[in-house]
């Protein structure tokens, strides 16, 4: 073997040596910013939860609110009826407009409750969007998930 044969081999291997230099930093830095996006994306899953949670507790609140002005407006009305007829009949239009009024916004909740419970499924399509983390592997098989284990 020759000086320049020596060279040329020491050469190229420096050459591939620095490639697979170049290629474990670029996996490196991949591995990394997969790390990160995933990290962000379990973030952003748990805020969309916490999200729907409060709008269903502020939809049911808003029911419940409903529901308990109307049973108010129900006990106060024999007590307003005495009185003068037309004062009665006028207070009669109240209460049936305040009572259309309540169940107008009772049916608005239950219909906004449906819409994001349909939304809810329209998530829970989106593999991305996963409401429950995959479960920790174990040796030999997956833990089963609570909701899987009726009997």
């Amino acid at each position: 073997m020759t000086d320049e044969e020596f060279e040329r081999i020491k050469a190229a291997e420096k050459d591939h040596l620095r490639a697979k230099q170049r290629f474990q930093e670029t996996m490196e830095a991949l591995k990394r910013q997969n790390k990160v996006q995933s990290t962000v994306r379990q973030m952003r899953t748990a805020a969309n939860r916490l999200l729907r949670d409060n709008e269903d507790l502020v939809t049911r609140l808003r029911s419940w609110t409903a529901r308990q002005a109307a049973r108010l407006e129900g006990a106060l009305a024999p007590e307003s009826a005495t009185g003068d007829d037309d004062l009665a009949e006028a207070e009669e239009e109240l209460r049936e407009a305040r009572a259309a009024e309540l169940v107008r916004q009772y049916k608005a909740a239950s219909a906004e409750r449906q819409r994001s419970e349909g939304e809810e499924t329209e998530r829970t399509t989106d593999p991305d969007a996963a409401d429950e983390p995959l479960p920790d592997k174990t040796i030999g098989r997956m833990r089963e998930r609570p909701s899987d284990s009726k009997a």
